[in-house]
């Protein structure tokens, strides 16, 4: 999740949150759109899953796509709207839950138990005040249970939701008007913590581990680059240690006529391999490594970008960071290639274009470029690569 310091995994604050909805977005396969149906649901949490239980009629479009394709996506959202009032900077506040995993028929006669687990957990989450079940309707009804593994439930929040007393969400215009802004240092520290089930570094070869933790002292002094594999290292020290400023590193991949292709040309922490997998990220070491003789045909630039992370929001920007560099590394040789100090940066500036390389007569070749930009994030950044915004995760 791009806002990480917005995510909710606790198990505990989610049964909460959960607790909070009535109707689960259903999102199962079709062609040639997604179909997408809300319905009523219980669930409980066991054993590092969520089981969420969901009834349909005996036949119908739904139960023909599952049988087909089992893999579904679940959401579920409540919205608070602040209307004309602006509390502690935000206009409005929600929660949402966000899901993956696999459903399937619960069979009454060969699952007895898993049946009777399910009626009641579904209709108490209905009807609270009740686990009483028409026995004449069974007949006419299927139940489902969608298995989720907890780190593929993704809960989210617009202000800070650290404990289950955070969950209910405020009244504001009933409370005294706070500008004040939420303390959300704590939460940034996730960064540094966050499991990515969904590209993480269990994915990377140990020859790969390895290559990301490359080192050099020394560099030499011609930019052209003559190994096959590249490590990116961006370097830089905090001033303000304090305020916890977070610099990122971009890597956006580019035609002849510098324009990026789509999101999967754009590597960075939430994007941590392109499509073509010749470019990953490293969340351990936050090094990029690439393999130049597996990109993509069109690739014929590489962008190297320096952004500060949520610059806007945080009143970050680069006058925080001294001694910016970047070094260009041969992982196999173990030495260095190129390194170049950033130098002249605006105090202002949340983000710099330090350099690129481009592919000419069948070598690739570092050319600084040192342009402060007035935007932090990715989908800002890449617009004047011809990407429109929006496409960010």
């Amino acid at each position: 999740m791009r806002r990480y310091e917005r995510e909710i995994h606790d198990p505990e604050v989610l049964a909460v949150i959960l607790d909070t909805f009535d109707t689960v977005y259903l999102g199962l396969h079709d062609d040639p759109y997604p179909y997408i149906v809300p319905l009523s649901f219980g669930y409980r949490i066991e054993d590092g899953k969520l089981y969420v239980y969901v009834h349909s009629a005996l036949e119908g479009h739904k139960l023909d796509l599952l049988e087909r394709n089992p893999n579904v996506s679940i959401a579920f959202s409540t919205f608070n709207y602040y209307k004309s009032i602006v509390y502690r900077t935000h206009r409005y506040d929600y929660r949402s839950v966000l899901a993956y995993g696999k459903i399937r028929y619960i069979d009454r006669e060969a699952e007895p138990q898993t049946y009777s687990i399910a009626v009641p957990t579904l209709v108490k989450h209905m009807r609270p005040d009740s686990t009483k079940f028409d026995a004449k309707r069974l007949v006419f009804i299927k139940f489902y249970e969608i298995c989720c593994d907890l780190e593929m439930v993704y809960g989210k929040s617009q202000v800070p939701v650290r404990t289950v007393k955070d969950v209910p969400m405020l009244d504001v215009p009933n409370l005294e008007l706070d500008t004040t802004p939420y303390d959300i240092t704590d939460l940034f520290a996730k960064r540094y913590n966050t499991v990515w089930p969904l590209s993480n570094r269990s994915e990377f070869t140990p020859d790969e581990q390895a290559a990301f933790n490359v080192k050099a002292n020394e560099f030499k002094q011609d930019s052209s680059i003559n190994s096959n594999r590249l490590v990116i290292r961006l370097n830089a020290d905090v001033i303000k240690p304090a305020n916890d400023p977070a610099l990122d590193l971009f890597i956006f991949l580019a035609d002849e006529n510098n324009h990026v292709k789509d999101r999967w040309s754009v590597v960075f922490y939430n994007n941590k391999i392109d499509e073509s997998k010749a470019v990953k990220y490293d969340p351990e070491t936050g090094n990029v490594l690439i393999a130049l003789n597996e990109l993509p045909d069109y690739a014929k630039r590489i962008i190297i970008i320096s952004s500060v992370y949520e610059a806007k929001e945080l009143q970050h920007d680069l006058s925080m960071f001294q001694n910016i560099s970047v070094e260009l590394l041969d992982p196999d040789a173990k030495k260095g290639l190129a390194k170049y100090d950033v130098k002249d940066i605006a105090p202002e500036a949340v983000a710099i274009t330090i350099g690129e390389l481009v592919l000419g007569e069948g070598r690739w070749k570092f050319s600084p470029i040192n342009r402060v930009e007035s935007e932090s994030r990715p989908s800002l950044l890449t617009e004047a690569y011809g990407l429109e915004r929006g496409w960010v995760r």
